[in-house]
């Protein structure tokens, strides 16, 4: 099966629906989505490990930044 849909931003360019090529997480509603991967895997990827979290709070604590709909890796000094 192949996706047909685009990911959505508001406004402020922040994704509210679709997938984050950087966290390799999908988001809907503008929350991280479970993966989907057994209950008993030793899983440890962003949408188990931030489950229901609002994708921008997860950017912030993963180090991400996001500008004008396009994201970037923040440098050591946050530029």
């Amino acid at each position: 099966m192949s996706r047909t849909t685009r990911d959505q931003f508001d406004k402020a360019g922040q994704l509210i629906q679709g997938f984050d090529y950087d966290l390799q997480c999908w988001v809907k509603g503008g929350r991280v989505l479970d993966c989907g991967h057994p209950a008993g895997s030793e899983c440890d990827c962003s949408g188990r490990k931030h489950k229901g979290r609002r994708i921008e709070l997860v950017r912030r604590l993963e180090g991400l930044e996001q500008v004008s709909g396009v994201y970037r890796i923040m440098n050591k000094q946050g530029v």
